[in-house]
């Protein structure tokens, strides 16, 4: 990568091998500033409700935030859907200016607590905000939203504004202050707390070396929201009705690992003139079994790798045992039927992934993101919540969160 940036408006020359050419591809670039895109997708999921994916707080998030809600009122958006998983964070005041398109003026947002005097800030509402009162709002969080990701959810939750869907958050309340050592160095210092509406602090209790413990005032403190619901103090945001998404199948995620589903959908990307034809082919999968075929790997199941441990030592031990060598022989054939067998019950898990990666290439960041939402677990909860008016209020009344 450091041999292709370089200054704007200089040259590079880039050459390409694709699996579809037989010779390389020669491109000549001109470098030039390259504006990344913190939201990956947003469009409406159904007639009333409107869809963000965020992926981080930066300093262009707020106008692009602004842009994309506003989109979602003029079609007519009755409920929005804010995507913060593996949302690292960001910028502080980001998540003060996209909460200010939220939360009511003058409402409490967040606040920030240290050693010295000007660590000590408090952030309201400014204005009326954006979306209006009875837009319905669902936030999705997971283990990897953090830190600023955690404020927005944080805030929304303390606020009863709407309901935090998901995965418990990554629980990262600190404040980090940049210094500058000299023109190439720098260091980051600790230098304050996050706060959110309720008083929760939200920092995780391992973050030095697994010793860090809460006061006893933060650990054991009962916290409330703005209508009186119980919300836990510590170790990031637990959402009002957590989800935990189907994990990966043995057999695919070998596949996802080892980066195949990625290589078979470049390798096979020119066989298709559009991603329609991806959809309607219903080969694809034999195509892909073709692929797995070729790369001849050992792919090995949960305790496959084990097996193969204990067959070189009863080999070392007694390599003449002829029960012992049957016994293996058994627990080889097993493996070799049980690869076949998930090759079939996983053909669907498989295609889907496949489907992604093509949508990924064919259709960039936005194609694969929109593609995913179509089976998406927490998604589809999330929608079936919003669209029954009385499940999400009755959502947004006291109960009691408990940890599991």
């Amino acid at each position: 990568a450091s041999n292709i940036r370089g200054k704007k408006g200089t040259e590079v020359k880039l050459t390409i091998k694709r699996y579809s050419e037989d010779d390389p591809i020669v491109f000549n670039l001109v470098r030039s500033t390259i504006k990344v895109k913190e939201i990956t997708y947003s469009g409406m999921l159904s007639p009333s409700t409107g869809y963000v994916r965020l992926n981080r707080f930066s300093r262009n998030t707020p106008n692009e935030m602004r842009k994309a809600f506003q989109q979602l009122l003029n079609q007519n958006s009755k409920e929005i859907i804010i995507d913060l998983r593996d949302n690292p964070g960001g910028l502080l005041s980001s998540a003060v200016a996209i909460l200010d398109m939220i939360i009511q003026k003058d409402s409490p947002l967040v606040s920030t607590k240290g050693r010295t005097k000007d660590s000590n800030r408090s952030f309201y509402s400014r204005r009326k905000p954006l979306i209006p009162d009875d837009v319905k709002i669902a936030v999705l969080i997971n283990q990897g939203s953090a830190s600023a990701s955690e404020i927005v959810a944080g805030a929304i939750q303390d606020l009863d504004r709407g309901i935090i869907l998901g995965q418990k958050s990554y629980g990262k309340g600190l404040v980090q202050s940049q210094y500058e050592i000299d023109d190439k160095r720098s260091i980051k210092v600790t230098t304050a707390r996050y706060y959110i509406p309720s008083g929760r602090f939200i920092q995780k209790r391992d973050y030095i070396d697994d010793k860090y413990i809460l006061n006893k005032t933060e650990e054991d403190s009962v916290f409330t929201t703005m209508n009186g619901r119980n919300v836990l103090g510590n170790g990031g945001i637990t959402p009002d009705s957590t989800i935990t998404p189907e994990r990966m199948a043995a057999l695919s995620s070998q596949y996802w690992r080892r980066g195949y589903f990625y290589s078979f959908a470049q390798q096979n990307k020119h066989r298709y003139q559009t991603f329609s034809e991806v959809l309607d082919d219903l080969t694809i999968i034999d195509k892909f079994n073709e692929f797995i075929k070729e790369q001849e790997d050992d792919i090995q199941l949960p305790g496959e790798k084990e097996l193969g441990q204990v067959k070189e030592k009863i080999a070392a031990l007694d390599s003449m045992n002829a029960e012992a060598n049957q016994a293996l022989e058994t627990l080889s054939q097993f493996y070799a039927n049980q690869e076949e067998k998930s090759i079939a019950s996983e053909s669907e898990d498989i295609r889907q992934v496949i489907i992604l990666e093509f949508a990924g290439l064919m259709n960039g960041p936005e194609g694969r993101v929109k593609q995913a939402l179509k089976d998406d677990k927490i998604v589809k909860v999330a929608l079936d919540i919003l669209s029954d008016k009385l499940v999400y209020e009755t959502s947004l009344i006291p109960f009691e969160i408990t940890e599991n």
